[in-house]
């Protein structure tokens, strides 16, 4: 779309007929034990992305993991790796059945996406189309900031083979050439219309908001680059795709690097947060270009009561584990900057979930 044709996309933007409001929102401690107490080495991990591969089967994607044993009552002596996977299978259990995933080709467990001793691979978001799977990446590297990490560019993981056992998986990385600690495209994915849609951060004057990028499922199947990106832009017309990562739209007047979407009826749902913060939030909207509703507030994060240092992020929906129409179940990161504690603590570090019910409202 060309910014000619500005005018008529805005037009054409779907006026919101649907209020959402919370129902409930309430820790659901019986899908916490998928991850713990430690399974199969499996000791925590930073963050939680899921991905549904079938009708009873979903990948989980973690960041940061500790590895240890199974009978462990502390992560001190375990491995960290930098990305591990989990395939989530519910098909003879209502609940599921959980089989960890990381590379075991050498006597101590390693992360499963490879890095090159430097550079490391965080997935943010993905979706499956056409039978291929795939994740959109911050490629990262130490550094000696406060999180003690940047992002040096944003990354595709092509995974040809998604409903084959994660250790036969026949994966491509390539680096996309854009994105940084200061802008981003993985906070959260939609496939339509043979695009993929990517809401993302722009860190903008010491405020961050929400941007919107999309790119054709043919491009990532063949030559994936910058160059097959648009970029949701404003011009003296009205909104645009642009080829130009220019005078971007602010999707939201907030934006993080890590949170997800999901389909409520005909509404999109964002669950987001504020880094540091305990409250969890999400906005609506029946187009994913906007305009958005919200904040709503949804959950205070109790792991902050334990102590100053703890911390909470990546609110995550998880769409294949809702039951019906109207609730979400989304999970949160609880960490610590006293490394001490995460080490001795198995309570931080682990997924944690959240039943969210909603109630709708017609307006008009």
């Amino acid at each position: 779309m060309t910014q000619q044709d500005a005018s008529t996309a805005d037009r054409n933007m779907p006026q919101l007929k649907i209020a959402l409001e919370i129902a409930s929102a309430e820790p659901e401690l019986q899908l916490e034990t998928l991850f713990k107490p430690p399974k199969q080495g499996f000791l925590g991990a930073d963050g939680a992305l899921s991905i549904p591969l079938t009708a009873t089967k979903s990948v989980w994607i973690f960041g940061d993991t500790f590895v240890g044993e199974p009978s462990a009552s502390i992560r001190r002596g375990s491995t960290f790796i930098r990305n591990s996977v989990a395939v989530l299978d519910r098909s003879s259990n209502p609940l599921g059945e959980v089989t960890f995933y990381w590379d075991r080709h050498s006597d101590k467990p390693s992360s499963f996406f490879p890095h090159d001793g430097i550079h490391w691979h965080w997935a943010g978001t993905g979706t499956m189309v056409d039978g291929m799977l795939f994740l959109f990446c911050y490629k990262l590297e130490p550094a000696t900031n406060f999180f003690q990490f940047r992002i040096v560019d944003l990354c595709l993981i092509r995974v040809e083979n998604p409903l084959d056992c994660p250790e036969q998986w026949a994966f491509e990385i390539t680096d996309l050439g854009f994105g940084n600690l200061d802008k981003g495209y993985c906070s959260a994915a939609y496939a339509a219309d043979g695009f993929i849609y990517l809401l993302g951060f722009d860190h903008l004057l010491m405020k961050s908001r929400t941007v919107l990028a999309r790119v054709s499922v043919e491009a990532l199947k063949s030559h994936p680059s910058r160059q097959c990106f648009e970029f949701w832009a404003h011009g003296k017309s009205g909104s645009f795709w642009s080829a130009e990562e220019h005078n971007l739209e602010s999707i939201l007047s907030e934006g993080v690097a890590e949170s997800a979407l999901q389909r409520v009826g005909d509404l999109f749902v964002y669950t987001t947060f504020t880094p540091f913060d305990p409250a969890i939030r999400l906005y609506f909207a029946q187009d994913i270009r906007g305009p958005w509703e919200g904040p709503i507030h949804v959950y205070d994060v109790p792991d902050h009561q334990k102590a100053k240092t703890v911390f909470s992020y990546a609110a995550k929906p998880h769409p294949e584990l809702s039951s019906d129409p109207g609730e979400i179940i989304l999970t949160y990161a609880a960490n610590c900057s006293d490394f001490d504690r995460v080490l001795d603590d198995l309570e931080l570090y682990y997924p944690r979930f959240v039943r969210v019910r909603l109630r709708s409202t017609p307006l008009g």
